[in-house]
C-alpha cells in the first residue's frame, strides 16, 4: 500500500509539472488592389510547431482566381505553399489555412493573388502551437502504468 500512496504522488506531481505551449493570435492587416503579393509577417518559431490561421476580407468581399498562401524561410530559399504541407480552406468570410510540423527558423508569410472584387482590405490572424512530440519520459511513465496494473491485477488473481 505505501508503494501505491508512492506512485499515485509521482503521477500527480509529473501531471502538475507538465505544461503545455501557449499560442497567442497575431493580427495583420493588409491593403488589396488588383493582382497583388503581401509580406503578412516575419515568423520566428523556437521549435517544431504548427501555424494556423484565417484570412478575413474587409466588407465581406472575396478574392476570386488564382490565391496562394506561402511560408517561406529566406535563409535557404525554401518555400512551403498551402498545396504541399498546409491547406487554405475557402469560407465565405475568408480563408483558413495550416502549417503543420514547422520546422524551427524564421520564415515569411505572405499572400499571392488576383483581387477578383475589388477587396481593399485584409485580415490575416494566425497563431503558433508547438506540435505535440512524445519525450521518452511519457513513454516511460506509460510503461509503468502498465506494469502497476498488471501487478495489481495479478496480486488480486492470486488472493482470489
Amino acid at each position: 500500500m505505501h508503494l501505491m500512496k508512492k506512485l499515485a504522488l509521482a503521477a500527480v506531481l509529473a501531471t502538475g509539472a507538465a505544461s503545455s505551449a501557449m499560442a497567442a493570435d497575431t493580427n495583420v492587416a493588409i491593403d488589396l488592389g488588383g493582382s497583388f503579393t503581401a509580406l503578412l509577417e516575419q515568423i520566428t518559431i523556437g521549435s517544431l510547431s504548427n501555424v494556423t490561421g484565417h484570412l478575413n476580407f474587409a466588407s465581406g468581399n472575396y478574392i476570386l482566381g488564382p490565391f496562394s498562401l506561402m511560408l517561406a524561410d529566406p535563409g535557404s530559399n525554401v518555400t512551403v505553399d498551402f498545396g504541399s504541407a498546409g491547406s487554405v480552406l475557402a469560407t465565405p468570410t475568408g480563408y483558413s489555412f495550416a502549417f503543420n510540423n514547422v520546422a524551427a527558423g524564421t520564415y515569411l508569410l505572405s499572400a499571392t493573388g488576383n483581387n477578383a472584387f475589388g477587396a481593399t482590405a485584409v485580415n490575416a490572424t494566425y497563431t503558433v502551437t508547438a506540435a505535440p512530440v512524445p519525450e521518452p519520459e511519457t513513454y516511460a511513465m506509460l510503461m509503468a502504468g502498465l506494469g502497476v496494473v498488471g501487478f495489481m491485477a495479478r496480486r488480486k488473481k492470486k488472493v482470489a
